[in-house]
């Protein structure tokens, strides 16, 4: 049984569930969720079914939360120029007058020396947290 139904009545629907497994054990066969028109060439056309849209769609999704610049300020991670501190001093100077605040702990080994204190200021209280 191929892994991609190709009748008029199944093609818009499939498991999540059942592709998320797939893809788990490396059994998702794109091949069998295209139609390969060939061009005589060696070159083919490649044209995906809905399930392989969805996982092309899915793929593209998560990539990009990785690598468009554009995303949000306060994300960290392997960005350019977005790293730890920036998202502390983007928090602390972007939150004003919250009726809440939180502890931030950080640890050592992580940051470069010397280690700055970071003070975030929040309504009530002024807490100077040290690493």
């Amino acid at each position: 049984m191929s892994m991609c139904n190709h009748s008029p009545s199944m093609s818009n629907h499939f498991s999540f569930l059942e592709m998320g497994q797939q893809l788990f054990e490396n059994r998702f066969d794109i091949q069998s969720c295209s139609v390969d028109m060939s061009g005589g060439k060696g070159e083919s056309f490649v044209l995906p079914n809905l399930k392989l849209k969805v996982l092309i769609e899915a793929i593209r999704l998560a990539l990009e939360i990785v690598y468009d610049e554009r995303f949000v300020t306060f994300s960290y991670g392997g960005r350019v120029n977005m790293g730890r501190h920036t998202a502390i001093r983007y928090l602390k100077n972007s939150v004003e007058n919250p009726s809440w605040w939180f502890v931030v702990s950080f640890n050592r080994r992580e940051f470069d020396e010397p280690h700055q204190p970071v003070v975030i200021h929040f309504r009530y209280p002024l807490r100077v947290i040290k690493s």
